[in-house]
C-alpha cells in the first residue's frame, strides 16, 4: 500500500482562536533573588504564535557573572504570559547550557518549565519541582525552545 501525506499551507491550519502573530523578543537572564548580575553577550528570541499557542527559540550567550548567589535561576522576557492552570502544560526543550558551576548530576537531570501565568522559565531536576540555585556562569551559552499557551 502506498503511503501518502499531506502537505498544508499556514493559511490551511486550525484557527485555535487569536489569529496568528510572530516577532522577536529580547530573553533576560535573571537570578531570582537578585544576587547575581550576568552580562550577556547575546540575547536573541523568537516567536510564532498561532491561536493561544505560542512557539518560541531562545538564544543567549553569557560572558561572566558578578555578585553571590541569592536566588534560583530564570529566563525572563517572554513574549505572552503564560495560561492561568493548576497544572503546567508548558512543552520546552533545554539544548544547550553550558559553562555554570552545576554539578554534573544537576545538568544530567536539568529540565525546564513555565508556570501558571508566567512569562520566564524555570529550572528544576527530573528528581525534584524545587527551582535549581542559580549558578555562576562564565563564558556560556543557553538555548531553550518550546511550546506554551497563553490566556
Amino acid at each position: 500500500m502506498a503511503k501518502r501525506r499531506v502537505i498544508l499551507n499556514e493559511d490551511q491550519l486550525p484557527d485555535f482562536g487569536g489569529g496568528s502573530s510572530e516577532g522577536l523578543f529580547t530573553p533576560t537572564l535573571i537570578d531570582s533573588g537578585g544576587g547575581y548580575t550576568y552580562t550577556l553577550s547575546a540575547s536573541f528570541g523568537m516567536y510564532k504564535k498561532i491561536g493561544k499557542a505560542v512557539f518560541f527559540n531562545v538564544l543567549i550567550g553569557i560572558s561572566s557573572t558578578s555578585g553571590s548567589l541569592g536566588g534560583t535561576l530564570r529566563v525572563g522576557g517572554l513574549p505572552f504570559t503564560s495560561e492561568s492552570l493548576t497544572a503546567n502544560y508548558s512543552n520546552l526543550t533545554l539544548g544547550l547550557i553550558n559553562g555554570t558551576n552545576w554539578t554534573t548530576a544537576q545538568l544530567d537531570s536539568v529540565q525546564s518549565a513555565i508556570g501558571s501565568n508566567q512569562n520566564e522559565i524555570r529550572f528544576t531536576t527530573k528528581f525534584s519541582t524545587a527551582e535549581l540555585a542559580a549558578p555562576s556562569i562564565t563564558a556560556g551559552i543557553l538555548r531553550i525552545s518550546g511550546t506554551y499557551f497563553t490566556n
